[in-house]
This record gives C-alpha cells, sequence and structure tokens, in this order.
C-alpha cells in the first residue's frame, strides 16, 4: 500500500491546515510521523514560549533521520536547536531576495 503524505491526507481530510498547532495536533491523532518539517515562521517575533513548544513539538514527531528546516532572515539562538536536535547545521542562502539563512536539523 502506497504511504500518503500528510498533505494527501489533509487536503482530502481537512478544511484548513493554517496553523502549527492545529497541524501538529492533526499528526499527532494519525500518528503519522513526517520526514520532513519545513518552516518560515517568524521565530525572531514569537513569544519564546511557543517557539519551545515549536521545536519540542518538531522534534518529537520526526522519526529518526527525519529533517527540521527553519527558514529564516536573521540569525536566531543557534543554541536554542541544539536543545531539540542533535545536529544543527546552519547555512547562508544568498541567492534569495532577501537573503536568508537556513537552519537544517535532525536527530
Amino acid at each position: 500500500m502506497k504511504r500518503k503524505t500528510f498533505f494527501e491526507i489533509a487536503i482530502k481530510n481537512l478544511k484548513t491546515v493554517g496553523t502549527f498547532t492545529y497541524s501538529s495536533k492533526y499528526l499527532i491523532k494519525q500518528t503519522l510521523k513526517p520526514d520532513h518539517i519545513v518552516s518560515a515562521l517568524p521565530m525572531v517575533v514569537l513569544p519564546k514560549e511557543l517557539v519551545h513548544q515549536i521545536l519540542e513539538t518538531s522534534a518529537k514527531q520526526l522519526p529518526p533521520g527525519g529533517y527540521f528546516t527553519q527558514i529564516t532572515y536573521s540569525l536566531f539562538d543557534k543554541n536554542l536547536y541544539k536543545k531539540y536536535f542533535k545536529n544543527v547545521e546552519l547555512k547562508y542562502t544568498p541567492l534569495n531576495f532577501p537573503p536568508a539563512f537556513t537552519y537544517i536539523c535532525n536527530n
């Protein structure tokens, strides 16, 4: 049986998948483990408590070998990502407009 992607299931079963909290609750309910989580949430302006919740939930949702990628336009605390992920790599993307930074994390 072909494994369905989160988006195939979400499009079929949900009216909106607009917020992180709603999406993560849906994943937990369906016992799905995404291979990759991509975030462009503005972590710098979010309350610290929410940032910790997002990173903790993302780390718990990923299977071994899964990746969490955060796209950002400002350097954010790399040590914060290291609290939740074993491997944290920071890449600079100069061809993006405006130039962006990407944290690539996994356990």
